[in-house]
C-alpha cells in the first residue's frame, strides 16, 4: 500500500525552535496516524481483559521502539505495528528524502501479546530492522523475548524466532514494486516468518533469544546481535551476513549464560548495544548480577571492550588494551568503573542504576561512557560521565552533567539527542574527549511527541517518534535535522574547505575535491594547499558546489605472521596469514616469496607448499613501508608435532584435528568414554612454558596434561584442571619443564552429562630452540716447551644458546694433551692439533700446538741483546725484578705476553729498581719484552 506524505511547513517549524548554531529541522514526515499503542495500565502476566483499554506487562510503546529505523541511500526504512488491539499488523514503511514519497508493506504477521495473550501488550516485541549494504536485502528480526519452544507454557513450538529478508537488491526497487512479494516465504509454514537465519530449526541456537539489533561495519556487511537467555544470566551472541552466499554466519558469543557453570560466583547478564564505530566491533553494557543479597536492585558496573577482528570472531580487548578471550564469563576482566561507587548507601537494593546508559566513540578515538545512579537510601541521584581522550589511558569520571539517555557521534563530536519535558527534541553537544556539552538545539513549539528513536548517519539526525495521543491508534512522525556536519565527501573523508579555501594540511592526507559523489583527488600530501581545480589539475563532473575533503594517512609501522616457524612434509601445505599493522593502515598490500622456492613455494595469499627436503624462509613484505616478517619453513621427512598414540576416536573426528589450527566445532577430535588419552609427539626435546585447549561447543572439561622424553615411558603431570572453567580456550602456564611428548587426557566434566571426549584444538608452548652457530678459540697456534701448559679459552655463539656444551680432543696426546676446560699440556717434541666440538650442532674450531724440547731456565734469567742484563727471581711468585747492566735514568717499557700470544700485562717503570707486580698472571711461562727507548731486551720467566 501506499501512504500519503504531509510534509509541514518548515517556516512554521522554525518559528519555534532554538538554534545555538547551524544545526536546523530539514523537514517533518508524517509516516501514520494509525500506529499501535498501548494505551491501558501496566498489569501483571496473564491478567484478564477488564475493558477497552489496552493493558500491557512492562511498558505501553511498541511503535518507533526498538532497533526499528535505517538510512540505505537515499530511503528511510521504519517499522511499526498497525492498532487497534484486534488489529496488531507489522508494517514496514520506506520513505524517499529525495522524492517525499512513502510506500509501506503489510505484513501478514501481527503482534503477538505477552505469553501469546493477545490482550496484553508486549512491548519487547519490536520488529528491529537491517539492510545489507553489500546486496540491498532487508532484514527484519523480531524480539520475541526470550521465547523457547516450551516457553512460555508451550505457545511457539515453531516460531519463538521470527526472522524475514527479502529478495536482492529490494531496499532501491520503485514505488510501485515494494510489497510483500519482495520477501521470502518459508517453505515450511507458507508464512514470511522464518525460525531460524539459515532455514535450518535448531533450538538450542535460536531459542531464548531477545533484543535484536543490526549495524554494519565500514565494509559495508551486515551484523546482527541478540542476548541469549534472560535478564540476569544471558550474553550477546552475534553473527555476520554473508551477501555472496545470502547465509548467515555462525553465532559468534561474545557472552554466554550459565557462568557458574565456568568458574564464577554468580550468574549474570548484559544490559548495553554492541555497535560498530570508528573502525571497530565494540561492546558496553552494565551487568546484572544474579546476587540478590547485594546493594544493587539491579545493574552495576560500567563495562567496555573492542575487537580489533572486524569479524568479532577474536583479538577481543578491554580499554586497557588487554586481551582477552571470548565468550567473556567474567566481567571484571573489562570493567571501567563502579557508578555505585559515587554514592554511600551499603543497604539491600538500595543502588538503582537502570536508564540513562550509553556509550560512544568518535571518529578520532574518544570514548564517551553515560550513566546514572540513584541511592534510594538518601535519595540522591547522580548522572556520571566517564570519556577517555584518544592516546589517554585512563578514564575521567565527572559528575559535572546533566545526564542523557543515548549517545550519539559524527565526526569528532559527541551528541546527547533526546525529548524534553514538553516532548519535544533537543540536541546538546560536547567537543570528543571533553566534558563540555552545550545545547546546541532545541524545539519549543509545535508537535508533542510521547517517545522515539534517533539514528544519526552522515551528519543528520533521523528521529522516528510517536506523537502525544489518545487511543490504541496513534501517529508517527519522522524529523530529519542537519547537525551542521559536512558529511557529503566519499566515505572515511572529513570536510576541509570550501571553494577557493586554502586546506589545512596536518601530517600527511589525501584530499578530496568535489561533489555530489564525484571527486578528484590529491594523495600522500604534506603542506597547505587551495582548494580549487587547478590544485587539482582537473575539476570533477558536477555543477553543485565543490568543496574538499581529507583523510589522515595511517602508515604501516608492522606486519606480523601466524607462525615465525613451521616444519611440513613434501607436498604438504600451510597456510601463513599476515597482520598489518595498524589496522586502518591506508595501503595494507603485500608480497610473498621464498628465499628458496625450490624447497618451498608461496602463493600471493601465503599458502606455502613444501616441494623438496631443506630449509628456506618465507618472507611477507608490505608494499607500504617494504616491512618485512619471516617464517623459517624446514621441509623435513617426518614434521612435528604430530599424533603418537591416541586411546581411540570417532570418525571423522581424528586426533589430528587437534594440531590442524582450527578451533572450529566442525573440526575435533572425539571419543566416547572416560579417561581418553592422546600423546602427542614434538620432535625434540623442548622447554615448554603453557598450554591452551580448546573444547567442544566450550564444554568445561576436566583435564591432565602430562610430559615425558618417551613416549612409552614415566609421564610427568604439569597440567591438572580438576574444576569448572570459566573462558575458552582453556589456558595454563607452569614453570618451564622439558621434555618430547605431552600427553592429554580428558577425565570428566562439568554441566555436560554424556561422557563423549570432544576437543577441539591443542596447542602447547615452548621456548625458541636457541642453537648453537659457531665456536672459536682464543688463538689458532701456540708454541710450548715440553710440561708448559696454555689455557685454550672457546666461545660459542651465540652466546645464549640453549646448549653452549663442548668437547675437547687432541690429534696426537703423546705431543699435548687437554683436558674438560681446555688446558694444554706439552708432553714432548712435535706437533698436535687441539680440537674444541660443540654438542649441539658438531661446530669445531682447532688450535695448532708446536712442543719444542724443555728449556732449562735458570733461577736468574738473561735478557737479549749481548747485554747482562737480568730477570729474577725466576720462576717468580708475586714480584719480578729487572736489572740492568748500563743503568740510566730512561723510563723502562715493559710488555709481557703469554705463549699464544696474548700481551697479558704492560707496565713503564720510572724507577727502575721498582718490582713488577705478577700477582695477576696465571701459572704457566711468559715472554717479557724490555725497552728503554733505544734498545730491546727479551727474555723467558716462569710464574709459579
Amino acid at each position: 500500500m501506499k501512504l500519503s506524505i504531509t510534509l509541514s511547513l518548515l517556516a512554521t517549524l522554525l518559528i519555534g525552535v532554538k538554534t545555538y548554531a547551524q544545526v536546523q529541522l530539514e523537514k517533518e514526515v508524517k509516516i501514520t496516524d494509525v500506529a499501535l499503542h498501548f494505551d491501558g495500565k501496566k498489569v501483571a502476566a496473564g491478567s484478564a481483559d477488564v475493558d477497552d483499554k489496552y493493558d500491557y506487562v512492562f511498558g505501553p510503546n511498541i511503535s518507533a521502539h526498538g532497533d526499528c529505523l535505517k538510512k540505505y541511500k537515499q530511503f528511510v526504512f521504519m517499522s511499526w505495528y498497525r492498532g487497534g488491539e484486534e488489529d496488531r499488523r507489522m508494517m514496514l514503511s520506506r520513505y524517499n528524502t529525495l522524492t517525499g514519497s512513502i510506500v509501506t508493506i503489510e505484513f501478514p504477521h501481527r503482534h503477538t501479546g505477552h505469553s501469546g495473550n493477545t490482550h496484553l501488550g508486549e512491548s519487547h516485541n519490536t520488529i528491529g530492522v537491517g539492510v545489507s549494504k553489500l546486496d540491498g536485502t532487508i532484514h527484519l528480526l523480531f524480539d520475541m523475548h526470550a521465547y523457547s519452544r516450551t516457553i512460555p507454557n508451550g505457545a511457539f513450538p515453531t516460531n519463538y524466532f521470527r526472522y524475514a529478508y527479502s529478495v536482492k537488491e529490494a531496499a532501491s526497487v520503485a514505488d510501485e514494486d515494494f510489497t510483500l512479494d519482495l520477501f521470502v516465504k518459508d517453505p515450511k509454514d507458507d508464512d514470511y516468518s522464518h525460525n531460524s537465519l539459515n532455514g535450518i530449526d535448531n533450538e538450542s541456537k535460536f531459542g531464548r533469544l531477545t533484543y535484536p539489533k543490526f549495524f554494519s561495519n565500514d565494509g559495508g556487511d551486515l551484523f546482527m546481535y541478540m542476548r541469549k537467555w534472560s535478564s540476569y544470566n544471558g550474553g550477546y551472541h552475534f553473527a555476520k551476513y554473508d551477501a555472496a552466499t545470502s547465509t548467515w554466519s555462525e553465532f559468534i558469543k561474545f557472552a554466554d549464560y550459565n557462568d557458574r557453570n565456568h568458574g564464577q560466583p554468580y550468574d549474570w547478564g548484559m544490559y548495553g548495544k554492541m555497535k560498530y564505530v570508528n573502525g571497530k566491533i565494540r561492546v558496553g553494557f552494565q551487568r546484572r548480577l544474579n546476587n540478590r543479597n547485594d546493594r544493587y536492585q539491579y545493574q552495576n558496573g560500567i563495562y567496555y571492550a573492542y575487537s580489533d577482528d572486524q569479524s568479532g570472531k577474536s583479538m577481543w580487548k578491554n580499554h586497557k588494551d588487554e586481551d582477552f578471550s571470548i565468550p567473556l564469563r567474567d566481567a571484571d576482566l573489562i570493567k571501567v568503573s563502579e557508578p555505585g561507587d559515587f554514592v554511600t548507601t551499603t543497604q539491600k537494593d538500595k543502588v538503582y542504576i537502570v536508564g540513562g546508559f550509553d556509550w560512544n566513540v568518535t571518529q578520532n578515538g574518544d570514548v564517551h561512557i553515560i550513566s546514572q545512579v540513584k541511592d534510594k537510601e538518601n535519595n540522591i541521584t547522580k548522572n556520571i560521565h566517564s570519556y577517555r581522550p584518544a592516546g589517554s589511558s585512563e578514564f575521567i569520571h565527572s559528575t559535572d552533567f546533566s545526564g542523557g539517555s543515548t549517545l550519539y557521534t559524527s565526526g569528532n563530536s559527541i551528541f546527547i539527542i533526546g525529548l524534553n519535558s514538553s516532548g519535544r527534541i533537543f540536541i546538546e553537544k560536547a567537543d570528543g574527549g571533553k566534558n563540555n556539552f552545550e545545547r546546541v538545539y532545541e524545539a519549543t513549539s509545535g508537535r508533542r511527541f510521547h517517545h522515539g528513536v534517533a539514528y544519526v548517519y552522515e551528519g543528520k539526525v533521523y528521529y522516528y517518534m510517536m506523537e502525544r495521543g489518545t487511543g490504541t491508534q496513534q501517529s508517527l512522525f519522522l524529523q530529519v535535522i542537519d547537525l551542521d556536519i559536512d558529511a557529503s565527501g566519499p566515505a572515511g573523508y572529513v570536510y576541509a574547505a570550501d571553494q577557493d579555501q586554502t586546506i589545512k594540511v596536518s601530517g600527511t592526507m589525501d584530499i578530496a575535491y568535489g561533489a555530489d559523489g564525484e571527486f578528484v583527488y590529491l594523495y600522500d600530501q604534506t603542506e597547505d594547499c587551495l582548494c580549487d581545480s587547478s590544485t587539482f589539475g582537473a575539476s570533477p563532473d558536477t555543477e553543485s558546489e565543490k568543496k574538499c575533503y581529507v583523510r589522515p594517512v595511517v602508515f604501516v609501522d608492522d606486519v606480523l605472521l601466524n607462525k615465525s616457524k613451521k616444519s611440513l612434509e613434501v607436498e604438504q601445505t600451510y597456510q601463513l596469514k599476515a597482520t598489518v599493522n595498524p589496522y586502518n593502515a591506508k595501503n595494507k598490500s603485500i608480497t610473498w616469496h621464498s628465499t628458496h622456492p625450490s624447497i618451498a613455494t608461496v602463493s600471493e595469499t601465503g599458502l606455502v607448499t613444501a616441494v623438496a627436503l631443506g630449509s628456506t624462509e618465507i618472507v611477507v613484505t608490505t608494499e607500504d613501508g617494504n616491512i618485512t616478517n619471516t617464517c623459517e619453513v624446514d621441509v623435513v621427512e617426518e614434521a612435528f608435532p604430530n599424533i603418537e598414540s591416541v586411546d581411540g576416536a570417532q570418525l571423522p573426528h581424528v586426533p589430528e584435528n587437534l594440531l590442524d589450527e582450527n578451533p572450529s566445532n566442525d573440526s575435533r577430535w572425539s571419543a566416547k568414554e572416560y579417561p581418553k588419552s592422546v600423546v602427542i609427539d614434538y620432535g625434540e626435546i623442548l622447554s615448554f612454558t603453557n598450554t591452551k585447549v580448546a573444547t567442544y561447543e566450550n564444554r568445561s572439561y576436566h583435564f591432565t596434561i602430562s610430559i615425558s622424553d618417551s613416549p612409552t615411558g614415566d609421564f610427568t603431570e604439569i597440567v591438572n584442571q580438576s574444576g569448572a572453567t570459566s573462558v575458552q580456550p582453556i589456558e595454563h602456564s607452569f614453570p618451564v619443564v622439558t621434555g618430547r611428548y605431552l600427553k592429554l587426557t580428558i577425565t570428566g566434566a562439568t554441566g555436560y552429562e554424556s561422557n563423549w571426549s570432544s576437543i577441539t584444538e591443542f596447542e602447547a608452548f615452548y621456548l625458541a630452540n636457541n642453537k648453537v652457530e659457531s665456536i672459536a678459540l682464543n688463538s689458532s697456534s701456540a708454541s710450548l716447551f715440553a710440561e708448559e701448559t696454555v689455557q685454550l679459552e672457546a666461545t660459542v655463539s651465540p652466546s645464549d644458546a640453549d646448549n653452549p656444551s663442548v668437547t675437547w680432543s687432541s690429534s696426537e696426546i703423546s705431543v699435548a694433551k687437554v683436558d674438560s676446560n681446555g688446558l694444554v699440556t706439552a708432553v714432548s717434541e712435535g706437533n698436535a692439533t687441539i680440537t674444541v666440538t660443540t654438542e649441539d650442532g658438531g661446530f669445531t674450531a682447532t688450535c695448532s700446538i708446536t712442543v719444542q724440547p724443555k728449556e732449562v731456565i735458570s733461577s736468574t734469567g738473561i735478557l737479549s741483546n749481548g747485554s747482562r742484563s737480568l730477570i729474577y727471581p725466576n720462576p717468580a711468585n708475586k714480584w719480578l725484578h729487572i736489572q740492568m747492566k748500563n743503568n740510566s735514568n730512561a723510563p723502562l717499557y715493559i710488555i709481557i705476553i703469554n705463549l699464544i700470544g696474548q700481551v697479558v700485562l704492560e707496565k713503564v717503570l720510572n724507577v727502575i729498581e721498582d718490582p713488577i707486580d705478577i700477582t695477576t698472571l696465571k701459572k704457566g711461562t711468559y715472554i717479557i719484552s724490555v725497552s728503554n727507548g733505544s734498545e730491546v731486551f727479551t727474555g723467558k720467566f716462569i710464574k709459579e
